[in-house]
């Protein structure tokens, strides 16, 4: 059975913020019903762009981590969330943030495998050296062409558990990763209409596996 654990959206900005993360804050909060537990970061101003200055949980539906050079979303449902992040770009791009690259990661369960099945991607004569083999893991990277942008398509594959309900479960960690380039972001610029197609096609191209 495949499980989907967490996914992972980042909108990065072209530029690196440099107004009031409390009018992110605001914003946000705008969009999404509820109080969320809310975390502003006493980051030293020479801190790397990417280090999170604001952080708002929305327990068991969304959490939120902003930083300088972009915004990520922390969610498990898909179909749930999208038109939140689609809102929230919209919220953020009025204070004059420019979207100019987008990641997706999914983690993935597969609790019907083993450390077996992730074996067979070695050479026989390998495998069969390994036979009390404890930890394996496998990453591939491949560029692709998703929609109008050329893309890292990542798949990494490693036996891992679960702790399912009080129950540890053995099995295979999926975790795929779909992001445009790092060197698109000064020529790229997402829209609105863009924004969710992309999304949609990389939440389809997750689902596929590469090996």
């Amino acid at each position: 059975m495949k499980k989907t654990l967490q996914i992972q959206t980042a909108l990065f900005f072209k530029e690196n913020f440099s107004r009031s993360f409390e009018e992110i804050s605001l914003k946000i909060k705008n969009v999404i019903a509820g109080e969320p537990v809310t975390m502003q970061l006493p980051v030293p101003p020479n801190a790397p762009p990417e280090v999170p200055r604001l952080i708002l949980n929305y327990e068991g539906k969304i959490a939120i981590n902003v930083a300088k050079n972009r915004i990520d979303f922390f969610y498990s449902n898909f179909s749930n969330e999208k038109d939140t992040i689609i809102k929230i770009f919209n919220e953020i791009t009025n204070l004059g943030l420019i979207i100019g690259r987008v990641g997706f990661v999914k983690n993935i369960f597969l609790d019907d495998n083993n450390i077996e099945d992730i074996k067979k991607y070695l050479v026989e004569d390998k495998s069969n050296k390994l036979l009390n083999l404890k930890e394996i893991s496998i990453r591939v990277n491949t560029f692709k062409k998703i929609g109008e942008f050329e893309c890292n398509n990542i798949q990494n594959i490693a036996n891992g558990k679960i702790n399912s309900n009080g129950v540890i479960e053995d099995g295979v960690l999926v975790v795929r990763d779909i992001n445009t380039s790092v060197e698109s972001i000064t020529v790229n610029e997402v829209t609105n209409e863009k924004l969710s197609i992309i999304l949609d096609d990389f939440n389809n191209e997750t689902e596929l596996f590469i090996i």
